[in-house]
Order: C-alpha cells, then sequence, then structure tokens
C-alpha cells in the first residue's frame, strides 16, 4: 500500500511454552489426553524459537514484499489433514 503496511498471518499448531507443557502435566500428559503429535509430519511439538524465527523473517526486509499471505509453521499438520 501507500503507507507500507504489510499484512501476514503465522499459522501456528503445538508450541512448547510453559502453560501448554504445564496443562499437559497436570492431566497426566498427551497420551491420558488422547493427544499424539504424529498427525503433523515432523511428529513433534515445536519450539517457541521455531515460531519466532518464522515471525522474525516476516518482520524482516528479506520479507519486503510478502504480504497478503500466511505462513504455516505447523510441523505439516495442515497438509496432513488436507
Amino acid at each position: 500500500s501507500a503507507d507500507r503496511i504489510r499484512v501476514t498471518a503465522v499459522l501456528v499448531g503445538s508450541v512448547a511454552t510453559r502453560m501448554t507443557l504445564d496443562g499437559l502435566e497436570a492431566a497426566g500428559g498427551a497420551e491420558a489426553l488422547g493427544l499424539s503429535f504424529e498427525p503433523n509430519r515432523i511428529a513433534r511439538i515445536a519450539n517457541p524459537s521455531e515460531i519466532a524465527t518464522a515471525i522474525g523473517f516476516l518482520i524482516s526486509d528479506a520479507a519486503s514484499f510478502v504480504t497478503g499471505s500466511a505462513m504455516q509453521v505447523d510441523g505439516g499438520l495442515l497438509a496432513r489433514l488436507l
């Protein structure tokens, strides 16, 4: 736009935050809740730094021509569901 405002979105899957991990532990683990990280192609939960790296790219000059799009950072979860 004339104001050089770019709009992007980051679509995340499960992220290993303190809140997520504490909640899983309090419930007796992912298995006790019937959860599995197998549906995502990488088969693990993301580290917060992995999400931050993607966001860092989107706000950098390297992504100056990226706008109106969504970046999936979900370990392949959405691709597996489609």
